[in-house]
């Protein structure tokens, strides 16, 4: 009896030690793109992506919080393109991105909401999402042995 509780215990410090030799290199990327074709929006976030509210939400999500989504924005647009920061978060059952812009080029502050129709919505426009990416990697040492995993 005692030597299965003492593998049990051997077995999930072992685990413990796997799992904080882990690391990973996570980059999300989404594409929106004006309804009107004359701008596009790059969100880019080490955390995760923006979800539009059509989209089902986890029900953990709903129960405990969710931090806010941070990362970086580029719109594009015929007269140039613009760079920033984006921060997504939710206040109750509302969602909203506020986006502030790099330098002093005289750009304000602008928030953008998602919307239950799965597009992104603000100042009169809509944008649609064009593409989604994630280019995720793990690295770690397990035994001696490296170990690296894109996917």
């Amino acid at each position: 009896m005692r030597t299965g509780r003492h593998l049990s215990n051997v077995i999930l410090c072992a685990a413990v030690l796997m799992l904080g030799a882990c690391s990973s290199n996570n980059e999300y990327k989404q594409t929106f793109v004006s309804r009107d074709s004359n701008r596009e929006l790059l969100l880019t976030s080490k955390v995760g992506m923006v979800r539009p509210g059509g989209l089902p939400q986890n029900i953990l999500v709903h129960i405990f919080g969710q931090p806010d989504l941070k990362g970086a924005y580029e719109l594009k647009t015929a007269e140039g393109t613009s760079k920033g920061t984006f921060i997504a978060g939710r206040d109750g059952d509302k969602q909203w991105i506020k986006f502030t812009p790099n330098g002093n080029d005289g750009t304000k502050e602008w928030t953008l909401k998602p919307s239950s129709a799965g597009y992104l919505e603000g100042d009169n426009t809509e944008w649609d999402l064009k593409r989604s990416t994630a280019d995720v990697s793990y690295s770690g040492k397990l035994i001696g042995e490296d170990l690296q995993r894109n996917r």
